[in-house]
């Protein structure tokens, strides 16, 4: 079972000990999110633009301390573009329609399998460091997107 804690303290999703059972009473009155552990192949970020689609491929599972929550380690894993199956694509615009988004950051798990998890949607997810790495158009997309509003 894994745990994300989301609050002040922004602590990273990590496995749940026999320690952290002990103050689970303490998160009556916080949010959390629980769920089983994903045996990952590789996480993907994908960024959102109106219909423009960004996604990367973190290759987390290379570092013990990115095997859980790819932010746990900043900047040095392995990346690249890639391009989702039709049936991903199709799920994140109806569920960006359903919410009445134009911008979006979604994080994902694919399993050894190929399955694709779905962890979180951010309405405020960062995309400055897929731009950067990878010279996609995230920032252009956004500024299309306002000026067309």
């Amino acid at each position: 079972m894994t745990f994300k804690y989301i609050g002040e303290s922004n602590l990273s999703t990590h496995l749940i000990t026999p320690a952290d059972h002990k103050q689970l009473e303490d998160l009556k009155k916080s949010p959390a999110f629980f769920n089983s552990f994903i045996d990952k192949e590789h996480d993907l970020r994908v960024t959102v633009v109106e219909e423009s689609i960004f996604a990367v491929r973190i290759f987390s599972q290379q570092f013990t301390e990115s095997k859980v929550d790819f932010r746990r380690r900043e900047g040095d894993w392995k990346m690249e573009e890639c391009e989702l199956p039709d049936e991903i694509t199709d799920k994140i615009m109806r569920l960006m329609q359903h919410f009445h988004l134009n911008f979006s950051a979604l994080d994902f798990a694919v399993d050894k399998e190929g399955r694709f998890w779905f962890l979180e949607i951010n309405a405020e997810g960062n995309w400055l460091w897929m731009e950067s790495e990878f010279e996609l158009p995230i920032c252009a997309a956004i500024s299309n997107q306002l000026l067309a509003t």
